[in-house]
């Protein structure tokens, strides 16, 4: 389960079958491909009596690769709590976008 940032991150790093995976990266930084770009997008959260009781955080999650078939988006359409947004060429790169939203966390 999804339960951090970093979480999240081990996951798309086993999803991709290597470490190049980048969590806000810098535009100046030399990506190798494929790549997984992503960033945090929002936060919800749920009120109990005037406090937050439970939250959850949704990020933007960009698999660039050279391959249209790449065998990674299969994986990303499986991942649980993931929705595919939309596809995009830039550079002969291919970018597919999904929103990934991690499960509710409560309050302990």
């Amino acid at each position: 389960m999804i339960k951090s940032r970093l979480d999240l991150q081990y996951a798309l790093e086993e999803i991709l079958g290597a470490k190049h995976v980048y969590y806000q990266p810098p535009t100046s930084l030399q990506m190798t491909y494929p790549a997984i770009r992503y960033q945090r997008e929002d936060i919800a959260k749920i009120y109990a009596d005037s406090e937050p009781y439970s939250r959850s955080s949704s990020y933007q999650v960009i698999l660039i690769t050279k391959n249209p078939e790449d065998p990674t988006i299969q994986k990303l359409d499986d991942f649980p709590y993931s929705a595919f947004d939309r596809q995009y060429v830039e550079d002969n790169l291919y970018h597919l976008v999904y929103v990934i939203r991690t499960p509710l966390l409560y309050k302990v």
